[in-house]
């Protein structure tokens, strides 16, 4: 019989990155093996997305069947979000750069996520 104190923790681990967007469609250039390109500040399109990878299921994320739970309940009672991803287009005349408020936000939102997926679990948050 398993112990009634026994918790299944479950590791998430935060996933981040940003892509500059024009600056490649435009531009052919030849570097050496080991070189990266130097771009100029500008008013480029770039995008910053930010996700957490769940050990279990992969990307955080609602399964389509909890979504169509989901669209059932009053609105009141739905999950802020069905995934955790956070895509923004930070720069000049576009969205802020990615912030703590914005990352506390996802993290509320990832969490309903999280226990609406794997109830009586215990997440083990991973940030880099």
């Amino acid at each position: 019989m398993p112990s009634p104190f026994l918790v299944l923790e479950i590791s998430l681990k935060q996933s981040k990155s940003t892509k500059h967007l024009i600056g490649f469609l435009r531009h052919c250039i030849w570097l050496m093996q080991d070189q990266q390109p130097i771009w100029k500040k500008g008013a480029r399109c770039v995008v910053h997305v930010s996700d957490f990878i769940c050990e279990t299921i992969g990307q955080l994320k609602v399964s389509k069947e909890q979504i169509r739970e989901q669209s059932k309940l009053l609105k009141q009672l739905r999950l802020p979000s069905v995934e955790a991803c956070k895509i923004i287009y930070p720069g000049k005349g576009f969205d802020a750069w990615w912030d703590l408020p914005q990352l506390l936000q996802q993290i509320k939102s990832m969490i309903a996520v999280f226990e609406h997926t794997h109830p009586n679990c215990t997440g083990v948050f991973v940030f880099d």
